[in-house]
């Protein structure tokens, strides 16, 4: 139990000092935005700063691949050494990089590959750290434990949040844009140090010891349809989540009628909820199963999704703080259940492999495109409810793909 409980802290911290580092590059967008990508117009140094977080997200299908080949050839373990190693130098880097004025052109372009970079580590650590927890996980805990996976994220986003508030704070706007906004960077140091330390000794889960020549091209191959429903699975978490936390404040604060002030200083309450929930949905799925707990709580958070639209545009910061976070609670419940799910589509040969290819694609083509797909529904439907019906769609495939999964003996058997 003593080395359970240390890989399960080891996974833990390891993906949430990945996520801080991934999540402070979009807290400081504006800073970055005017040392990088300077500008007459705010707005287009932003949206630049913007662009090169935004591109992250098309390398985490590179960083499925690589980290992918790595877990199924070498080992868990040493995926998740690397991945944490590969995140915390670009980031470091970050924080000592000369800005435009200092190097001119060669200052963003490096910048961007930098975070190219971080993309494709954070491409492994999510999926690798899943596949590790669901692998050492009791049968009677499974979804507990792999529940840490998502617990990691949301810790990463609070304490980035944290860190980056508190200096604001301390040293103000001019103190920040001058130079303390490189300090959240400079903690990758700790974050290498650390990060490498706690899964020096952790326990491998021996499972992939099957080894096949190249797990990619097997999981291209042979599980088509595990890479179908991995996708199939989870689109509606990935729209949802960044629709709820990452476009939610803009929506609220721009597109409802009144707009919504200060709405994204207090979106940090529903990431509590949603923090809270993931557990409370783990353990009620090992105590009564995946199936109750994912197609109810499901269901409900689609028969919730217009109205909570509606109560949002009713322009109260009360109510739509209030209703924010209901939602988050009931949509963290069944996205709790999804490591563990997922990670049973695949033989343990080409687990991380498979995951790593079908989820990030989920990813690049749903999660990250979310807001985007959010304000043009909008716009060319003039109705500021319509959102909720693109969530809900994907939200009733999850359903169909669940229950297609569960009818299947090759899957089904290990829900």
């Amino acid at each position: 139990m003593k080395h359970t409980n240390k890989s399960i802290i080891a996974a833990l911290i390891g993906n949430m000092l990945e996520w801080y580092d991934f999540a402070v590059f979009g807290f400081l967008a504006v800073i970055i935005g005017a040392k990088f990508f300077p500008s007459s117009s705010q707005a287009i140094s932003t949206i630049s700063a913007l662009g090169a977080f935004a591109g992250a997200y098309a390398a985490r299908p590179f960083g499925g691949i690589i980290f992918g080949f790595i877990g199924d050839r070498f080992g868990r373990k040493t995926m998740l050494r690397l991945s944490i190693l590969l995140m915390g130098i670009p980031t470091v880097l970050i924080g000592l990089l000369p800005s435009y004025i200092e190097i001119g052109i060669t200052a963003p372009i490096i910048l961007t590959l930098l975070r190219f970079l971080q993309g494709i580590s954070i491409g492994g650590e999510y999926i690798g750290s899943m596949v590790y927890l669901s692998e050492i996980a009791p049968k009677e805990k499974k979804y507990f434990y792999s529940s840490f996976a998502i617990a990691g994220i949301l810790g990463g986003i609070l304490f980035g949040s944290l860190v980056c508030s508190s200096l604001l704070w301390i040293f103000g706007e001019q103190g920040m844009f001058e130079f303390w906004w490189r300090i959240p960077f400079l903690l990758g140091v700790v974050i290498i140090i650390f990060g490498i330390w706690m899964r020096k000794n952790i326990d491998d889960t021996h499972l992939h010891i099957d080894r096949t020549h190249n797990p990619i091209i097997e999981a291209l191959s042979r599980h088509k349809k595990a890479l179908l429903l991995s996708i199939l699975l989870t689109a509606y978490i990935g729209i949802g989540f960044h629709t709820l936390f990452i476009w939610f404040p803009t929506y609220m604060s721009t597109i409802v009628e009144p707009h919504i002030k200060d709405a994204l200083r207090y979106t940090f309450i529903s990431l509590l909820f949603y923090l809270a929930a993931i557990f409370i949905g783990a353990k009620t799925a090992d105590k009564y199963g995946a199936r109750t707990i994912f197609v109810y709580s499901l269901s409900i958070f689609i028969l919730f999704l217009y109205p909570a639209f509606w109560l949002v545009n009713k322009g109260d910061l009360v109510l739509a703080i209030c209703t924010q976070s209901f939602l988050a609670v009931i949509l963290a419940i069944s996205h709790a259940l999804s490591p563990m799910i997922i990670s049973r589509l695949f033989p343990t040969q080409i687990r991380v492999s498979g995951l790593g290819l079908g989820f990030n694609i989920m990813v690049a083509l749903f999660a990250g495109t979310a807001p985007l797909v959010s304000t043009y529904l909008i716009k060319i439907t003039s109705d500021k409810l319509f959102p909720a019906y693109y969530i809900a769609l994907f939200s009733i495939i999850a359903i169909f793909a669940f229950l297609w999964m569960e009818k299947d003996k090759q899957y089904g058997k290990n829900l």
